[in-house]
């Protein structure tokens, strides 16, 4: 065995990190296993990390050529038949987060835009071995009724060709009512992202409603009228948490709600990851707050792993995730207005 070529080696106040830039996983070795990967002993010595770290792909067997495992796996996510579209179904939106980068608008989409879309499905169907679909805004919720029978169509299409179809929606969850969120899963929207920033006084904070009032309340009635219905639990609430590293109080007051209220229910998860510096003017009033490296936000999420009980390397994301649809060769991102 030898270590991967992709290894970055990270020592931190006396703890030691391997993340691996081919698989996107990260985990916490003992320096034994550090310095014989990292000096990539002739006879690594690995201890009881031996099936994980191979598991990872942090350990390969001598006879792998990674430059070439590299190119399959980019060709393989490129040049597949899988039709993958990010829809912008408006640039408007009910919450004014503080850290938002997108400018506020009442620009929506047109019913000539949507029939293009959805002639342009009906025409090259054949082509595709699956549709996946990525509903997202602004809002998207705002324009609910369209994506509902967009989602229809799309379904209907879809199921005559016998061509598999899913999709997913990034949403604020302030409009996720159980009628919307039935219709959504009829419809083959089974992925949900929705935003909680926190404890209920930072998140009415940080994701205050255009009116000024909070949102917190709204959401998670939302979340848990759908959590004790009788809906088929074939979907998955991933509840997003954009974590302030000066707020870590209140993160784990959340997380703690989280546990009580939704960790016995499987078709709920939690995912961390830091607000950013993504443009405009509204984070500049938040650039002290910001998580300034991997390092904190390792930390993080390290120390609150009974809260979360999850794996903090689920904080990187795989190479065909990462990767923008338009550089896809089946791959599309569509704005409000069809460009």
């Amino acid at each position: 065995m030898k270590s991967s070529m992709y290894n970055v080696f990270l020592e931190n106040e006396g703890r030691y990190y391997i993340f691996n830039t081919l698989s996107s996983k990260l985990i916490e070795v003992d320096q034994k296993s550090f310095q014989s990967l990292k000096n990539n002993e002739e006879e690594i010595n690995t201890s009881n990390l031996s099936e994980e770290l191979e598991r990872y792909g942090l350990v390969t067997s001598e006879s792998v050529d990674e430059i070439r495992l590299f190119k399959h796996i980019v060709d393989k996510s490129i040049y597949d038949n899988n039709l993958r579209m990010t829809i912008v179904m408006t640039n408007n939106c009910n919450f004014r987060c503080q850290y938002c980068y997108q400018e506020k608008n009442n620009k929506s989409m047109s019913d000539e835009v949507e029939k293009s879309i959805i002639k342009f499905l009906y025409k090259n169907i054949k082509k595709y071995k699956s549709v996946y679909i990525e509903w997202f805004g602004g809002e998207p919720l705002i324009e609910k009724n369209r994506i509902i029978r967009m989602a229809r169509k799309i379904k209907e299409i879809c199921t005559e060709n016998r061509v598999p179809f899913i999709s997913s929606i990034t949403t604020n969850g302030y409009y996720l009512d159980m009628e919307t969120f039935t219709e959504l899963v009829d419809n083959n929207c089974i992925f949900f992202q929705i935003t909680i920033d926190g404890a209920k006084s930072l998140h009415d904070t940080l994701r205050p409603h255009v009116s000024g009032k909070g949102t917190f309340d709204k959401i998670t009635e939302n979340l848990l009228n759908i959590k004790n219905s009788d809906i088929n639990k074939r979907y998955t609430i991933a509840i997003r948490n954009n974590i302030l590293k000066s707020k870590i109080k209140e993160y784990e007051e959340f997380f703690d709600y989280f546990n009580e209220n939704f960790a016995d229910d499987n078709c709920f998860k939690l995912i961390q990851k830091p607000i950013k510096d993504w443009g405009g003017e509204s984070v500049k009033k938040l650039t002290n707050e910001l998580v300034d490296s991997d390092y904190e936000m390792m930390e993080i999420i390290k120390k609150n792993e009974k809260r979360l009980n999850n794996n903090y390397s689920d904080l990187y994301e795989s190479i065909n995730s990462k990767m923008c649809y338009s550089f896809k060769e089946n791959g599309f991102a569509i704005n409000w207005d069809g460009s």
